[in-house]
Parts: structure tokens; sequence; C-alpha cells
């Protein structure tokens, strides 16, 4: 069978697999009795960028045969790569043989797909392996049969599988990919990044890469390096909601606060009303000396996401240091009372408290000349 098969060219080439993630004076005293806002804000930040959750854009898609089989359905498109508890091996009796050629690859192929599609992995891994049997040298089975082991928890296996479709096939960027999704969620971050470095190389415009390794430069505060990537990432993809939001939030964590506003608005016009998105707009534009966007986009969320604590925090840090105190200790008071654990919201009705005594205390007279 041929290595080359059509509904591969196009990823070859940097497609996704398809079926065979200084301030102002002004802003320096906004965030000045705030701060717990910018640590909540870095805090959702590396939990956003957090390279131990499962990866939306590693390429998990099994590749399909160019002979579909007939009467059977198409695969569903695949579920991100995750660490299931791995499960014993095989048993040479299950299950009972299907109703194709157990000599074709692109029938064993197809119907492997249908089994992964159905979550039966166990039953797809043995007939990849019979795939690889009738021809060991298709890339594309390696491939299927380290999705199939990967989603059983066996990781290990899954990038022995992976190398051996490079093998074939060196310039196979998903499975340099995937390789590298891998090797993350076994902890083995500076080899993951040598993984995606080697991606890059082989193909300098497939997003998924770019936006992974932006990311993980992102977590090691190489900021430069970092923004070069997800820029990049977005230029391939201009309305991937996962590339922008990466791209906004290191330039908010860098101090680059108008592109933070432009990265991270374009984010929240792709997932209108997202709460970690708004929120981090927010900050960017309170920083950005933009307080009355950021109170009216934080209300308009509020309206579909009505007991978001963080929202609320900022909102009400935002209305304490814009002048309207009274607004804000009733915002920090309905904070205590959904979380009373955020201590940090009394210590900052509190301070809106002050604020407001401050603001009613009229000045000292001054003597006559």
């Amino acid at each position: 069978m041929s290595k080359h098969k059509s509904v591969r060219s196009s990823s070859r080439t940097g497609g996704a697999a398809k079926g065979k993630p200084a301030a102002s004076g002004s802003a320096a005293v906004f965030w000045a009795i705030g701060i717990v806002a910018v640590v909540l804000g870095a805090f959702l930040y590396l939990r956003s960028l957090s390279p131990s959750q499962p990866l939306n854009s590693g390429s998990t898609t099994p590749v399909a045969s160019s002979s579909p089989l007939p009467a059977a359905p198409a695969p569903a498109p695949a579920a991100p790569l995750v660490n299931s508890p791995g499960t014993a091996a095989l048993e040479p009796e299950t299950p009972t043989e299907p109703p194709i050629d157990m000599n074709s690859v692109s029938d064993l192929l197809n119907f492997g797909n249908l089994l992964l599609s159905e979550g039966k992995l166990e039953e797809a891994e043995r007939i990849y392996r019979r795939a690889i049997d009738v021809n060991p040298d298709d890339e594309d089975t390696h491939f299927n049969l380290a999705i199939a082991l990967n989603r059983q928890g066996r990781v290990e296996e899954a990038v022995a599988a992976y190398e051996e479709a490079l093998t074939i096939f060196p310039d196979y960027v998903e499975a340099q990919h995937n390789i590298a999704n891998a090797l993350l969620s076994l902890g083995r971050t500076n080899d993951a990044i040598a993984r995606l470095e080697e991606a890059v190389a082989l193909n300098p415009d497939y997003g998924p890469v770019l936006n992974n390794l932006g990311r993980i430069r992102a977590l090691g505060q190489e900021w430069d390096a970092a923004i070069e990537l997800l820029a990049r990432a977005v230029e391939v993809d201009p309305e991937n909601y996962e590339y922008n939001f990466n791209l906004g939030t290191t330039h908010l964590r860098k101090g680059d606060f108008p592109k933070a506003v432009d990265a991270l608005g374009k984010a929240s016009e792709l997932k209108p009303h997202d709460p970690l998105t708004v929120n981090l707009l927010s900050q960017a534009l309170a920083f950005n000396k933009q307080p009355d966007r950021a109170m009216e986009i934080i209300s308009t969320t509020l309206q579909v996401h009505p007991n978001n604590v963080e929202l609320l925090f900022n909102l009400g840090q935002i209305q304490l240091h814009n002048g309207r105190p009274e607004a804000a200790k009733d915002t920090f008071l309905r904070v205590s009372v959904l979380a009373p654990e955020f201590k940090a919201a009394k210590s900052a009705m509190a301070q809106a408290q002050a604020a407001m005594e401050k603001q009613a205390t009229p000045p000292p007279l001054k003597s006559a000349p």
C-alpha cells in the first residue's frame, strides 16, 4: 500500500492529522492594594498553560486508508490525548474476526479506526497490529497503533510506535508532535521541547506545534521566544481561540498591555463570555487605562455566569480603584458570601470601607490668609 495516501497529503505539508494550547503610574496605583488580583490572574494563566493537562492541539485523530471500508461509517473526531489507567495485554482469542479481508491493510486500518472511535481500544490495537503484520512499512498504521496505546495509558509503548512511524517517514510532523505530548505527560519536559523543536524544523507553519512550544516557553518566562512562536501560530490560524488566548496572556505577563488587549479581545470574540478569557482581558484593559470597558465586559459576562467569584473580585478591584468604593464593597461582600474561604475578598472589603469613610470626611478648614 502506498505510504502517500490522498487523505494524508495535506497533513504532510502542515495540516492536522485527519481521518485515513512597566505599568504606568495610574495602573500601578490601580493594583497597589489589589495585588491579589494579579496573583489570581497568574494562577489562572498557569492553569491554562500547564502542559500536564491534555493538549487540545495534539494530532490524535487516526489516519484513514485511501480505500474506505464499504458500508463502514467514518470515525468520529478523536478526543485529546489522555492518560488512562493501563490495561492488561491482549489475549489472542479476543474478539471474533471482523467481516473484512484480514490481508488488506486498507480494510484493517479503517476497521481499526472504527473500533477506536467506539472506544474499543484493545480490539483496535489487535487490528492495527494485524495490519502491521501484513505491511510493516505503513507509517500510518504505526501512528494509529500509537494512539490506541496512548489511550490505554501505555505511553511508553505509544512513543515507541510513533518512533516506528518516524523511522518509515522521517517528515511525519504529527508523530513528532504526539511524541512531545506523550513525553510531557511523563514529566520529561526537556525531551518534549527537543521534539517540538524538531517538529518546527520539519514544518515551521504547523500551528499546534508552534502553540505548544510557545506555551512551554511562556511557562519558563521566555517571553520573547514564546510570543514569536505564538504569533506565528496565530498567523497560521487567525481564528483559533487557543492560539489567540495564549498569545494574549503571554503579552499580559510580559507587561505589553495594548497587545494583550488585542489578542485577548480576539480570543473573547471567538469564545464569548468565557470567564477565564474575560477575567484576563479585564486585567489587561485595567492596566491599559480602560477601566470602564473592563467593567463593562465583566458585567456582561456576569449576566451569563452570575456567581463567578474571580470575575466578581476583579470587578470589585476595578470599582475600588476608580472612585466607586461603595459599589466595590457590595461586590466584595457578594464574593465573601459565595466563597467564604476567599480571604482576599474580606481584606478588599475592608479597604473599600476605608475608602468610603475617606470620601465622607470633609477636608480640613484652611485658616484665613
